[in-house]
């Protein structure tokens, strides 16, 4: 008997089937067979492939911004658009030392301008020191809500502001251990309706990277009064008497 092998893949298994041909069988009969074997084969390998892409890939890490440029290029990009809301993701990956090798957007806002804005502005900015890795930055830029909106006019959490807040042993022996006489640091932090600090970022460093993570972990841990979601700022100030 005339024949031929093929591999025909299934759901991640390899089998291997003979082909077998009656010479009896007319051509076009011969030719319509191996046709059929040959698509079926194919189909099979596209389930495969198919399986293999279905795998989600998890999301990168929120970054974590030691020092920030300015907002006022992406400001004066996002204006001239007439837009009255655009949005992105920056994935920036960056070395032990935070600083960012390279960005891609994704998604991007869609406007070149304003894309090429938020790429300048993450290379421009500082990470916290640490294992290198990749993170996201997202960026949603409204009129209701200009990104050039400085630091500053966020509200200041102050201590009434708290109902919990944990032992801050840990992060005054940080501070000694640093050395230093006295110092400051600022964090940005987003919170829930009930309470719960949902998101912390350094806005302005105190220099020590194992100092700002203390006073990131601390905050981390508190609760805010119950009421509405929002945002604001937290200084520290550390000093020896």
């Amino acid at each position: 008997m005339g024949g031929g092998e093929d591999i025909v893949a299934k759901r991640g298994s390899i089998r291997r089937h003979a082909l077998r041909i009656d010479p009896s069988m007319p051509m076009l009969a011969k030719a319509g067979l191996c046709l059929s074997f040959l698509f079926a084969s194919l189909v099979s390998a596209s389930d495969v492939r198919m399986d293999a892409t279905a795998t989600a890939v998890p999301a990168a890490p929120r970054a974590m911004i030691v020092a920030r440029p300015g907002f006022a290029p992406i400001q004066e990009a996002f204006e001239k658009t007439g837009a009255r809301n655009l949005k992105a993701v920056a994935i920036v990956a960056y070395d032990a030392n935070g600083v960012v090798q390279s960005v891609r957007l994704d998604p991007a806002t869609g406007v070149q301008a304003v894309d090429d804005a938020i790429i300048a502005w993450c290379k421009a900015a500082i990470l916290t020191p640490g294992a290198a890795g990749e993170g996201r930055l997202p960026f949603d830029l409204a009129v209701e809500d200009s990104p050039a909106a400085s630091v500053a006019e966020l509200p200041e959490i102050r201590t009434e502001h708290f109902v919990e807040r944990p032992p801050m042993k840990d992060l005054i022996r940080t501070f000694v251990e640093t050395g230093r006489r006295g110092g400051s640091l600022e964090l940005g932090l987003e919170y829930s309706a009930d309470g719960v600090v949902t998101h912390v970022e350094v806005l302005h460093s105190s220099g020590n990277a194992t100092l700002d993570q203390a006073a990131v972990d601390w905050t981390k841990r508190a609760r805010l009064r119950a009421g509405d979601a929002g945002r604001g700022r937290l200084p520290f100030k550390f000093g020896l008497q």
